[in-house]
């Protein structure tokens, strides 16, 4: 191998040496801009004339061997490499060369004898197997390539490479039986390759029987050699197969067998967590409580196990939510539920109160009084204690912006402003919460009537585009600077928009109607129209809401809510009225009208 590599290195510095000279330079380019020409005939003549002056130059040789093939001068190709064979006959890069040659020429049997003389010329060096297996893989004939890696196999005192190589050409046949079983043979061999081993799995996985007849080869192969590694990588083919217990069976079955220590557990909690496989997650971390109860690992797991819960129950809501209406009244589900798991945030705060993680549970706790629950006080009270106890965490942060909230919910709008102010303020802030907290803030000067300070503030945001408040900014910024002058009906707009807020629906709308109705007043006519619309769908009252999105999203005079109508009223007949044909074509209207619209990745979606 080292003479092989030492032999390219050489003619690499020869070649890189001859390309000094000026008129070897310019043949040699102006010969490769020949053969891009495809004028083959005029590249050849240069490339020989080349290697007749550097007979040694590999690069050359090489060159005058391609364009042959190109030309499908097979015989002359013969020649040439034959001719340097008897020059270098230990070069096992030429026989698997030749073996190409008659590859092409479609003289299979060939092919096969002259890879064989390749490898006769260095049976005893494994490398040379892969450099004519890597010959056959590069003409597609994989069962020779598969017998030529095995072959290599048996004779290397490391089959690492062979085993990966012939894992990897299993899987391109969709053979995952094999290619699963040479993985579980790298493991076997080389457990601290176990990581390469599932990088591999990732790459096919998701292929048509991939994960059946994966999981069938690596069971198959566990059955007959048990090992601490060999049970993680079923378990993490069980996980990438969406086989979410069955991974959680075997990592459990692997910490009794092999007497573990809880760190198997934790790290699949955490990665069952990350991939929003809650329930999963939960049913670890409880095993790791009930299992592990002097592990280092039990405080993450006390509070991971009352987060997954919370998950859990989250999406559970979430499924009896009609998230795609604008706004919805808030309802309490599952209030017994909830309160078992604020329970267990509060025994974690008590049990580890000198630990920073009782943070994260008080704000998760408030978090659920506040979204959850809709019990004001109580979530207010646990926010203020982190803001007193952990003023320089992003906690704090969270808990002023959402003490804001409640505030303006009370109808406090000064006491919401500090708030805001106090989050934006804190040194640890980062830029999205700052733009969060200075929109809302914004907002507040919007609904006192201080249109200039708004302006003001929404100004310096517009200058950041990727924010999840950034159109919401835009839309608002376009409203002040647009109708100012008229600030009385602006006054009443921003009025409707905090009742709106506010929950407060009946009175938002008679606000809106007065100056939905008023066709004079062109652009707060339009934000009018387009918030009465999302009240009636708030309501169920969709066959209210329909004519206003229709003139909204064909209205060419007044087009600034055409995009954002078209999509409501495509979800309208789709999840309100239940007129599917209908959807379809408004949600195509869209992608015609607006073929950059920021709805065009969920449109797809939903056409799809």
């Amino acid at each position: 191998m080292k003479k092989y590599f030492f032999i390219l290195f050489l003619c690499f510095v020869l070649t890189a040496q001859a390309q000094n000279n000026p008129n070897v330079d310019n043949k040699f380019r102006l010969a490769q801009s020949f053969e891009m020409a495809a004028q083959f005939d005029k590249a050849e003549t240069l490339y020989r004339e080349l290697a007749g002056l550097q007979s040694w130059n590999y690069t050359f040789f090489e060159s005058i061997n391609r364009v042959l093939i190109l030309q499908k001068k097979y015989k002359e190709s013969v020649e040439l490499i034959e001719a340097r064979i008897k020059d270098s006959p230990n070069d096992t890069g030429l026989y698997g060369m030749l073996g190409t040659t008659y590859f092409y020429s479609d003289n299979l049997q060939k092919a096969y004898e002259t890879w064989e003389r390749g490898i006769a010329a260095n049976a005893n060096s494994f490398i040379t197997y892969r450099i004519i297996a890597n010959s056959a893989i590069e003409n597609r004939a994989y069962e020779k390539a598969i017998e030529y890696l095995k072959r290599g196999k048996n004779i290397s005192n490391d089959p690492f490479p062979f085993m990966i190589d012939l894992a990897s050409i299993y899987a391109i046949n969709m053979n995952f039986t094999d290619a699963a079983s040479e993985l579980c043979e790298l493991i076997s061999v080389r457990p601290d390759h176990l990581a390469t081993a599932k990088a591999r799995v990732v790459n096919y996985i998701t292929r048509p029987l991939a994960a059946e007849q994966t999981i069938h080869s690596v069971v198959n192969f566990v059955r007959s050699k048990e090992t601490v590694e060999l049970f993680d990588f079923l378990a993490f083919v069980y996980f990438q197969s969406g086989k979410f217990d069955k991974s959680l069976e075997t990592i459990i079955k692997a910490e009794r067998k092999f007497k573990g220590n809880g760190n198997t557990t934790i790290v699949f909690a955490q990665e069952s967590f990350r991939n929003r496989q809650f329930e999963t997650a939960s049913k670890a971390y409880k095993f790791l409580i009930d299992n592990f109860p002097n592990s280092p690992h039990e405080i993450y797991a006390q509070l991971g196990y009352a987060k997954a819960l919370e998950e859990t129950l989250n999406e559970k809501c979430n499924t009896l939510t009609e998230k795609w209406k604008p706004f919805t009244l808030p309802k309490v589900l599952f209030p017994n539920d909830y309160e078992k798991i604020i329970n267990a945030y509060n025994t974690f705060v008590t049990k580890y109160s000198t630990n920073a993680s009782s943070t994260e549970a008080l704000f998760r706790a408030a978090e659920i009084y506040r979204i959850r629950l809709h019990e004001l006080n109580k979530a207010d009270s646990l926010y203020n204690l982190i803001i007193s106890n952990a003023p320089l965490t992003n906690y704090a942060i969270d808990a002023n912006i959402a003490c804001g909230k409640i505030a303006l919910l009370q109808n406090n709008i000064d006491k919401a402003k500090r708030y805001y102010f106090a989050a934006e303020s804190n040194p640890r802030i980062d830029p999205a919460k700052s733009f969060e907290a200075k929109f809302l803030s914004a907002k507040t000067s919007f609904w006192k009537g201080d249109f200039s300070t708004a302006s003001e503030v929404l100004k310096s945001l517009l200058r950041f585009t990727s924010t999840d408040f950034s159109n919401d900014a835009l839309e608002l910024s376009f409203l002040i600077n647009s109708t100012k002058r008229d600030s009385i009906n602006l006054a009443k707009y921003a009025k409707a928009d905090l009742l709106l807020l506010q929950n407060n629906y009946k009175q938002a709308a008679v606000e809106l109607k007065t100056l939905g109705d008023n066709d004079n007043l062109f652009i707060i006519n339009q934000f009018a129209k387009m918030r009465m619309a999302e009240i009636f769908i708030s309501e169920n009252n969709f066959f209210s809401a329909l004519p206003l999105l229709e003139k909204l999203s064909s209205d060419e005079k007044n087009a600034i809510f055409a995009e954002k109508a078209t999509f409501l009223l495509a979800s309208t007949f789709l999840y309100g009225i239940g007129d599917r044909d209908k959807a379809i074509q408004t949600y195509q209207k869209l992608l015609e009208n607006f073929p950059n619209s920021i709805y065009f990745d969920r449109v797809r979606d939903k056409l799809n």
